[in-house]
């Protein structure tokens, strides 16, 4: 069983993030190996600079990959910043994000 995060270490990785990151459940594609191999995630909260993701299934996830978002066209390249079993936190890894990402997210 994992420990839960207390708010003093929430407050701590909003820190570290630089942004806010807004709760959302949409669903995405993780995309490496040439486009050849995909993991299919949901993530869980998102902002201009990252996301968290879970995945369905326990998989470790490669150092660098495409987040593909089919509902809103958009594909972001990302780093991947730490992983705890299903639960990853990713930051995007291009300067100019597209403007349909500006749109997908809430708020």
């Amino acid at each position: 069983m994992r420990p839960k995060r207390s708010s003093i270490d929430q407050i701590e990785a909003e820190d570290r993030r630089g942004e806010t990151r807004r709760r959302v459940l949409k669903h995405a594609r993780v995309v490496f190996n040439g486009r050849v191999s995909t993991i299919d995630v949901t993530v869980r909260d998102i902002s201009m600079g990252g996301c968290r993701i879970r995945l369905h299934h326990a998989l470790r996830l490669p150092s660098t990959f495409m987040v593909v978002f089919p509902s809103g066209g958009v594909e972001r390249p990302a780093i991947l910043m730490w992983q705890n079993g299903r639960e990853a936190g990713v930051k995007f890894a291009d300067d100019d994000p597209p403007e349909a990402f500006s749109r997908m997210l809430p708020g």
